[in-house]
């Protein structure tokens, strides 16, 4: 009988052990994928925009007089405007560490950049559980910080933020793949309806798959 005991503990150890570890590398093989993706669209944006640049006429003729002041300052706003996709990683995979990986729950975490007077636009991450109302927020922004003269970025929280009613259609979008016009995978053919068309970045768990996606999302919400 106590070697039976003894036999029921030690799988019982081990089978929470395994569990554990499943559990970790699942969040590790997560968080790789997210970096990874961001990343890519990252090295994907900054490309685009030395190609744009190279059509750009001043950069041109600073190019030609090798003012390399002027073309150094304009490949640097390349380099400032996709700071976003850092911050997008950073966000998602601390709200996928802190709330997701202690939850099996199906869930979306969006990203977008929010509007800024500078190239380094702050961004917002939020994360929602399936049949849940509560959302978990990251927002981050840059700070001049006088000592470095550089900036640096900061945590806060959007004050008046309500994101249900966003949540409510990009949730059938993710989950049961309805489309309304405000979604679309591409922004021109929407452009006529709405302003602007705002780049959202989509983390989802649906049945312990992760999925990740770009859609263009019409925001009421005027940030």
């Amino acid at each position: 009988m106590k070697e039976t005991d003894k036999t029921l503990k030690l799988f019982r150890c081990a089978f929470f052990c395994l569990i554990l570890f499943l559990s970790n590398f699942n969040a590790q093989n997560s968080n790789s994928t997210v970096k990874l993706f961001f990343e890519k669209q990252k090295k994907g944006m900054y490309k685009n925009c030395i190609n744009e640049l190279k059509k750009d006429k001043d950069y041109l003729y600073a190019k030609k007089e090798k003012s390399t002041s002027i073309t150094n300052a304009l490949e640097g706003s390349c380099s400032v405007n996709v700071q976003r996709f850092d911050l997008f990683s950073e966000s998602s995979v601390k709200l996928i560490d802190s709330v997701a990986s202690k939850d099996n729950s199906d869930f979306i975490i969006i990203n977008r950049a929010l509007r800024s007077l500078s190239n380094a636009q702050p961004s917002l991450t939020i994360l929602k559980f399936k049949g849940q109302d509560k959302y978990y927020t990251i927002h981050k922004y840059y700070v001049y910080n006088d000592n470095n003269k550089d900036y640096i970025v900061s945590d806060g929280e959007l004050v008046e933020y309500k994101p249900k009613n966003n949540f409510d259609l990009l949730e059938n979008y993710v989950y049961k793949n309805l489309l309304t016009d405000k979604i679309s995978k591409f922004p021109s053919k929407k452009l006529k309806y709405y302003k602007q068309m705002i780049q959202y970045f989509i983390i989802a768990r649906i049945s312990g798959k992760l999925i990740i996606k770009k859609i263009y999302f019409a925001d009421d919400y005027g940030y």
